[in-house]
């Protein structure tokens, strides 16, 4: 009698975990309302929702959005409802492990018990144990020496963080299986080079769906909303607030100018209006007077 009630029990937990993997199979908002337990903000959930009915989403956007984020979300959104590859890659190595797998593993971490402890993870991987070679998600650093880096990925969701700085090359390698039945793809990153893959992404017809954002439109404190629909079909406004902080805008302002490139790419998401050397070249001495401050 005991074993009858155990496998009731196990058909019944099934049939509920089918449920809510069909309802998921085609938003990741609901995925991760509902099992991750976040809330998004306006902008992350109007990411999520283009995946409702787009296969590819490209975004621009100043700092403080939440892109990393949304990654770990993403990818594991996929591999949840795919159950398929999902290679990520992007212009820094360094970006790649120390921020964005990060947000990969937590997100897993916090999956439904059931759910969590079907994958194992490393540093640079984390695979179904079911079918560890076709269910998993790897890290695919571009090296200098060759574009390999999405090389040999079919039927898969592709990620791409920081797209501005990813070589023609490597998109190239990859534009083959991107027009696979069933892919889909993810590019995101600040807009710093007004040429590449990326640049033209967002300046001619493609297949990629274009989504800009800014960080002015996302200050902390301040509070913003957007629709979801519940399990039982019920349509609720969630309430968030922003990411970024007002007095991060406003030293912005004061130190480079409403009219500045800097400000048009890390603030309102912008492509710069001069050539991407000079953007560069902005950028380091940025970075070494942080350095130098620290």
């Amino acid at each position: 009698m005991s074993n009858l009630y155990e496998a009731s029990d196990l058909k019944r937990v099934k049939y509920g975990l089918a449920f809510w993997l069909k309802r998921w199979y085609s938003n990741p908002l609901a995925y991760v309302i509902e099992h991750i337990g976040d809330v998004p903000t306006h902008q992350q959930a109007e990411i999520l929702k283009a995946f409702e009915h787009h296969s590819f989403v490209a975004v621009k956007s100043g700092h403080g959005i939440g892109k990393s984020k949304l990654m770990g979300w993403l990818v594991n959104w996929w591999l949840d409802t795919r159950g398929k590859r999902a290679p990520i890659t992007g212009a820094g190595g360094d970006q790649l492990s120390d921020i964005t797998w990060p947000e990969v593993i937590e997100t897993n971490r916090r999956k439904w018990k059931w759910i969590k402890d079907r994958y194992v993870s490393t540093t640079e991987e984390i695979r179904c144990k079911e079918k560890p070679d076709l269910w998993k998600s790897v890290l695919r650093t571009v090296r200098p020496d060759n574009d390999d880096a999405l090389q040999g990925f079919h039927d898969c969701m592709f990620f791409i963080d920081e797209g501005s700085g990813v070589r023609d090359g490597v998109f190239e390698v990859a534009s083959g299986a991107m027009g696979d039945p069933g892919a889909f793809g993810f590019m995101a990153g600040n807009p710093t080079r007004r040429s590449g893959y990326m640049f033209r992404t967002f300046h001619k017809e493609t297949f990629w769906f274009c989504l800009s954002f800014s960080s002015e439109n996302s200050i902390a404190g301040n509070e913003y909303k957007y629709t979801y629909i519940d399990p039982i079909g019920e349509v609720r406004v969630i309430l968030t607030t922003g990411r970024q902080t007002q007095q991060w805008i406003e030293n912005m302002r004061i130190e480079y100018g409403l009219n500045s490139n800097v400000y048009r790419v890390r603030v309102l998401g912008k492509f710069a209006t001069i050539g991407s050397d000079l953007v560069k070249a902005v950028i380091h001495a940025i970075k070494t007077v942080c350095m130098t401050n620290r």
